[in-house]
This record gives structure tokens, sequence and C-alpha cells, in this order.
């Protein structure tokens, strides 16, 4: 079976038709030799084979012998039923892939990523800390931070609503919109010391905040103010 693996491997330079039919010869020979799942699925996808490729995977992912292999055939499965347009079982692929391996970062990623626009990510709060911890990509990072204070948002916890938000303006601190939302929550929480210094920086620069944004943190800058018992800021930012 390696041999034949090794004449596929060859073959593909200069034959599609044969390098295929000698991957599935080794594949018979051999179903639980993982060089022929991970040679023959690329030929797959570089055919445009994508439905045969899942089906090889979870094939591969199903063997008692290949478990080692489980979790990356079920995330690799996952990204092609993406591609397919089938979310819905992309989305299963990639738990079961968490399953066998929750150490699979990428399964965790490539899951959060699906559902960012559906509004369910409460239920993702897990995956979306793991990622805040291990994500080295400073703006992919800043996404996760995002969405976890959002999360949080929703659920009620204000404390890692901000933490997570405040640690997504230190990697990129021109991000105007997440300075905003903070200070927001930040006078809403009544947390006047921390709301002020939050409202006096955006006004820095009133003049590149949107439409009608300015006049509401000027009142909120002079309550802010008035609470800290600091009468001439407040009066400077009352009309």
């Amino acid at each position: 079976a390696r041999v034949l693996v090794h004449a596929a491997e060859l073959a593909k330079l200069e034959n599609w038709d044969r390098a295929q039919h000698l991957f599935e010869a080794a594949r018979a020979a051999d179903p639980d030799l993982a060089a022929a799942i991970d040679g023959f699925v690329p030929l797959l996808r570089d055919r445009g084979q994508l439905a045969d490729a899942v089906s090889t995977l979870l094939a591969g992912a199903e063997r008692p012998a290949l478990a080692a292999h489980r979790s990356r055939w079920l995330t690799d499965a996952g990204d092609f039923c993406v591609a397919l347009g089938d979310t819905d079982w992309a989305k299963q692929l990639y738990l079961d892939a968490r399953a066998a391996d929750p150490a699979n970062h990428k399964a965790a990623a490539a899951v959060v990523e699906l559902v960012w626009d559906t509004g369910q990510l409460v239920e993702l709060a897990p995956l979306l800390d793991e990622l805040c911890r291990v994500t080295d990509d400073p703006n992919k990072l800043r996404e996760y931070l995002i969405a976890r204070s959002r999360v949080a948002k929703q659920v009620g916890d204000e404390t890692v609503a901000q933490a997570s938000l405040s640690r997504a303006i230190d990697l990129d601190p021109e991000d105007r919109a997440a300075r905003r939302e903070l200070a927001e929550m930040l006078f809403e929480a009544a947390q006047w010391a921390k709301a002020k210094p939050a409202i006096e920086a955006l006004l820095v620069d009133e003049d590149l905040l949107p439409e009608g944004a300015a006049a509401p943190l000027h009142y909120k800058l002079a309550h802010a103010a008035k609470q800290l018992g600091d009468h001439e800021t407040a009066a400077k930012h009352v009309d």
C-alpha cells in the first residue's frame, strides 16, 4: 500500500486519473494507512471533488486505528463543507473535532467564525475564552475579545464585558468605536472615575466622532464630573 501511495504522489505531477486510481488501490489494500488519505484528499480537492474529499475524510475518521487523526480530518471535512455551502454540517463536524481533541483550536476558531453574525455567540463563550488565551495574531485576538465582550454584555456580565473590550482597545488604541463603547459601558455602570477620562479622551478628537455623537458625550461627561465633585468640568460641558 505504501508503494502505491508513493506511485500516486508521483503520478499527481502528470496524470490525475492515474493518481486517483493508485490512491484508491492503496486505500483498498490498507484502509488504515493514513498517508493514503492525506495524499488522496488534496488530489480530490484540486479536482474539485469536494464531496468525495469529505466522504474520504469521514471514512478515515471512523477507523479506530486512525483515531489519532480523527480531529484533524473532521476539521478538514468541515472546511470542505463550508466551501460546499453546508455550514450546518460544517459546524457539527467542527464540534465533533473538538470532542475528539479539546485542544483543537483551529476547530474552535472555525465554529466561532461560522456563527459570528448569527447572534448565537452566547453558547460559544467557552470557545471564545479559549481563543482569547491561545491566539497570538493581534488582529484575530482583538476580534475575539470584542466578540467576548458582546457575549458578556448579552448575559449581563459587565465585568468581563469591560475587561475584554479594554484588552481589545490596548491592541488597537485607534479603534474609536470600541473606545466609545467602553466609555458608554463605564457610564452605564456608574463607574464615574473611569467613565470621565474615557469620555474626555473621545472628545479630544470630537470632529472625528459620528454626526450627533458629541452632544450626548458632553452631557455624560458633565454628569460624570458632577458625580465626582468636579463642578468646573461639569460646567464646561453643559449647554
